[in-house]
């Protein structure tokens, strides 16, 4: 193991922001959200409970906690090594001598036989100190909340590496540009950006696969096809007769050949209880985000979290697809689980799609509260200047069908607008906004936002108009605040 205390941390808290700042072209280091969170309540609260920070790698769960104890001097960082001789046991025994509060043990999954350490630390919790462990391998670390450390720990999965995240972390203004840039290399740190394929594969191989194999014990063949899978169903529709598993490994030429592309080898033999498992841990390990077809809720979509490996496995599996359509498809997964974070606890995350292949409506985002019977509809236009079509989904009446017994609370555009809009199309009163307004944050207050809005100074009409539709009232623009 590893020691840093005293002046030994705070050496190695600069030389990690120096290394950043290098990485960044600036001379200040800004910090992901999780970090001011773990500052307040995990080192600056009285909350006995474990900190469980985890995430894939190189999306900053090491550097955000030294963020976070930098300014508590009582502090002590331990970092295990791969196949050092230590085992659990001699952690407890040299922690039970520790006079620091504050305690940070990274790698935690490489420490030999660990169990026991996982009960001691709710001893040290209990005894006044302030533990948070991260590491690598995550999959373990998942899933310690519902085992040793059961109803005694707060796990933090630092995956969603947000847009505003990435903004705020590079000093990028909010603009079709970087929001483009985002999607193409965000979601990890610039030292792992995903410019090609072969980072793409060099990245899941040592970030997933690995770890999932590990977990579920699984060959490396067996984690990689469940892995390629898992990423294949989400770049294509679920739904697609083609793509439905375990047929198309046995079933769809193209499917096998896009396999073999990846280095996999078809007859691997996956049976659906490991899919099923697999998908679920990479499920909780928020890897992924599934939803549900609110029109047929046999029917689902798998979103890759991580918006690069979206865009890159997207133009791997269509190559004669444009990369416009290709932003598009990761612009559409990043709203999806941007929206699905910003869900209520008492809301529900669905999609719809009534058959889109035969001109029937479909929405990416389709959130309900089953307790005041209140839906609220998401459109994803990934342009700079979306407009609204009469005949769009989102203010379709036959989709409006399908909420018997409920009331739409209001009607989202997320796209790359410069400044939040709002307007009718059909009678049905619709907002525009982007992926960093508090607005999605606060989206059943859609009456107010769109009131404030409203109020604003009157400019480009954000629907598409013919000379056939009907006149569109107050269409307003607001500089976003």
């Amino acid at each position: 193991m590893l020691v840093y205390s005293g002046n030994n941390l705070k050496k190695q808290v600069e030389s990690l922001k120096q290394s950043a700042m290098a990485l960044t072209g600036l001379n200040e280091v800004y910090e992901r959200d999780f970090v001011d969170f773990i500052r307040k309540h995990c080192f600056g609260g009285e909350a006995q409970q474990i900190y469980i920070v985890c995430g894939m790698r190189a999306t900053g769960k090491t550097f955000g906690l030294l963020q976070a104890v930098e300014d508590f001097n009582d502090t002590i960082y331990i970092r295990a090594q791969r196949d050092e001789p230590e085992t659990g046991r001699d952690y407890i025994e040299y922690l039970r001598n520790v006079e620091q509060k504050n305690i940070i043990i990274d790698e935690y999954s490489w420490i030999k036989d660990n169990r026991d350490l996982s009960y001691y630390l709710w001893t040290l919790a209990e005894n006044g100190k302030r533990v948070a462990i991260t590491g690598t391998h995550s999959l373990a670390l998942d899933y310690l909340e519902n085992g040793e450390l059961i109803h005694r720990a707060f796990r933090i999965n630092v995956n969603l590496f947000t847009y505003e995240e990435f903004c705020r972390i590079y000093q990028k203004d909010y603009s079709t540009n970087s929001c483009i840039e985002f999607l193409k290399t965000g979601g990890i740190f610039k030292e792992y950006a995903l410019n090609s394929f072969n980072d793409m594969t060099k990245y899941i191989q040592e970030a997933v696969i690995d770890d999932l194999a590990k977990f579920m014990k699984l060959s490396d063949a067996e984690a990689k096809a469940i892995v390629y899978d898992i990423m294949y169903l989400a770049v294509c529709d679920s739904s697609e007769e083609k793509i439905k598993y375990p047929q198309a490994r046995k079933e769809n030429a193209e499917y096998r050949a896009m396999l073999t592309n990846f280095g996999i080898d078809p007859t691997v033999e996956i049976t659906p209880f490991k899919f099923k498992a697999a998908s679920e841990i990479l499920e909780k390990a928020e890897f992924i985000v599934k939803t549900y077809n609110i029109a047929n809720t046999e029917e689902y979509r798998l979103h890759l979290v991580n918006p690069s490996l979206t865009y890159q496995m997207v133009s791997a599996v269509f190559n004669d697809i444009s990369a416009e359509r290709c932003l598009g498809k990761a612009f559409e997964a990043c709203v999806v689980t941007f929206m699905s974070a910003c869900t209520k606890t008492e809301d529900y995350i669905w999609y719809a799609d009534m058959g889109q292949r035969i001109g029937k409506p479909e929405l990416e985002v389709v959130i309900v509260n089953p307790d005041d019977h209140l839906v609220y509809l998401f459109d994803a236009k990934m342009e700079e200047g979306a407009r609204l079509q009469q005949k769009s989904s989102l203010v379709s009446d036959e989709l409006e069908g399908i909420f018997t017994g409920a009331d739409i609370g209001g009607r989202y555009v997320i796209c790359n607008t410069p400044t939040e809009k709002c307007g009718e199309r059909n009678g049905k009163k619709v907002i525009f906004t982007r992926l960093d307004c508090d607005t999605l944050y606060d989206y059943r207050q859609f009456d107010d936002i769109y009131e404030r809005l409203s109020d604003g100074i009157d400019n480009t009409n954000v629907f598409a108009e013919a000379s056939n539709e009907q006149q569109v009232t107050n269409s307003r623009e607001c500089d976003i605040m």
